[in-house]
């Protein structure tokens, strides 16, 4: 966990971080590391801006998604994501934006042969979608919808909103030609 202070003085910053310090400590963090200089901080979003990059070291292939809920729902969505980890036999690392909710959820194949990594892969998507849901998180915080979440999109908004949607849609690209299939159905 990253956490990025700013205030009036140079006392209160402190007095922050001590007190984040503490519950930090309190709640089961392994270490807190304070960085404060400019270098130590620019290392420590230097390493944060590679997790993905690392993820692919591990494993060439996976399906990184991106998730948000409120972000009071973050315990309990990590939790869920655990879970289904387990279930699955899949290792599904997850890192993002916790001041806005946003989990890159991150689904690692690891020599999974084909046919085991598209059924554990479309399961373990399901269970996840599902729990994103159940916490009151939708399907893209940053990234959007695309191809690959249409079919699941249905869940997370109503009839209303998917009109809104195909009506900016046909109002904006009215011959079908930008996209075509991502976002909304337009049959």
């Amino acid at each position: 966990l990253i956490v990025e202070l700013e205030g009036s003085s140079e006392e209160q910053v402190e007095a922050e971080y001590e007190a984040i310090g503490r519950l930090c400590m309190q709640c089961g963090a392994l270490e807190v590391y304070i960085a404060d200089n400019l270098a130590t901080q620019d290392r420590i979003w230097k390493a944060r801006k590679c997790v993905a990059e690392a993820l692919r070291v591990l494993s060439p292939v996976y399906c990184m998604e991106d998730i948000t809920v409120p972000t009071s729902e973050i315990p309990q969505l990590l939790s869920s994501i655990s879970q289904i980890s387990k279930e699955f036999d899949v290792k599904i690392p997850a890192f993002g934006h916790a001041g806005d909710g946003n989990i890159h959820a991150t689904l690692l194949r690891e020599g999974m042969d084909d046919a085991t990594w598209e059924a554990t892969k479309e399961k373990a998507l399901h269970e996840m979608y599902s729990a994103t849901y159940r916490h009151g998180g939708n399907l893209s915080g940053e990234h959007g919808i695309g191809a690959k979440r249409l079919g699941p999109l249905e869940r997370f908004v109503d009839r209303a909103q998917m009109q809104v949607l195909k009506s900016i849609k046909a109002a904006l690209d009215p011959n079908l030609i930008l996209n075509p299939g991502k976002i909304v159905d337009m049959n």
